[in-house]
């Protein structure tokens, strides 16, 4: 596994985090070897060529990562000119090692969850994914994840993402990750993976952590994350 930043930590292998209202991310375990407490994964970044081209941007990155080169304004022509999440799917198919699977969740909290769920699952297969944000105008390919430990339960502080229209290793933390970038898109949230058993297993450590009456770190009015 390739990762840019890696500090050893004594926990058990994470799967999955989802966010509470509080903007707060939640993750769960279910065995395994140790998985430091930030995981972010050296994609070499890319910035779009033209307006519009953030997909094809995010599609080159993932591609490069596993040493894969296809000229972005190739990928653009294949995907199109816009973050259509169909389209780029099938250009993860085309120009990266992954079959490209359009994850296409509900407008609510609970849904919002299990989409970001996925995409840490599949950090933690050593993956990138696309989310679309800013409600569908732009795609930004998510490469890590910050968490630590509050009381016994497993907490997310935020995402690592490249932007392809600003810049590389982006962070936000959980509330504005949440609330501000990843909103819905005519009542969807949208991401694409490389492996429809990313969401599967998201979706698996999810509820194994709503089962356990998981909670988030110190509760609405104690939670401040850092921008």
């Amino acid at each position: 596994m390739k990762c840019r930043q890696k500090t050893f930590s004594d926990i058990r292998r994470i799967i999955l985090i989802s966010f509470t209202m509080s903007g707060t991310i939640l993750l769960s375990s279910c065995g395994g070897g140790g998985i430091p407490p930030t995981m972010v994964l050296n994609v070499p970044f890319s910035p779009q060529w033209w307006g519009g081209w953030c997909g094809a941007a995010c599609i080159e990155m993932w591609a490069n990562y596993q040493n894969l080169y296809t000229s972005q304004n190739v990928i653009a022509d294949t995907v199109g000119y816009w973050p259509d999440v169909w389209a780029l799917a099938g250009g993860g198919s085309l120009f990266t090692h992954n079959n490209g699977v359009p994850g296409i969740y509900g407008p609510s909290e609970h849904e919002q969850d299990r989409a970001t769920s996925a995409q840490v699952s599949s950090i933690h297969n050593d993956t990138p994914s696309i989310a679309v944000v800013n409600g569908g105008s732009h795609a930004v390919l998510v490469v890590g994840v910050d968490w630590t430990y509050m009381d016994m339960q497993k907490v997310a502080l935020g995402i690592h993402f490249h932007d392809p229209a600003q810049y590389p290793f982006m962070y936000r933390a959980a509330n504005l990750w949440k609330h501000q970038w990843f909103t819905a898109c005519a009542g969807q949230h949208l991401i694409v993976l490389g492996s429809g058993w990313f969401g599967s297993e998201g979706d698996m450590g999810y509820s194994e952590f709503l089962n356990q009456g998981g909670t988030y770190y110190g509760g609405p009015s104690e939670y401040y994350p850092a921008i």
